[in-house]
């Protein structure tokens, strides 16, 4: 299953919280995710079309939010 992210949510939870897209994808690698900076960033430009549901979470997770507060409406 996949899940539409809203990129701009993203950049601006990980901004709130003052960190480095490295940084969230080195969280997110600790739940077995292949994740980059790069990753992050195509995420946030919305060039990463769908993700899978356990990137979403995992990456909700590197956050510090909750999958939903993530999703595009």
């Amino acid at each position: 299953m996949a899940e539409t992210i809203d990129g701009g949510k993203v950049r601006a939870l990980r901004e709130s919280r003052g960190e480095s897209r490295s940084q969230v994808a080195a969280r997110m690698r600790i739940d077995k995710v292949h994740a980059s900076a790069d990753y992050v960033r195509q995420i946030e430009t919305g060039r990463a079309g769908d993700i899978r549901t356990s990137k979403a979470a995992s990456l909700a997770s590197a956050l510090g939010a909750h999958v939903e507060d993530l999703l595009g409406v």
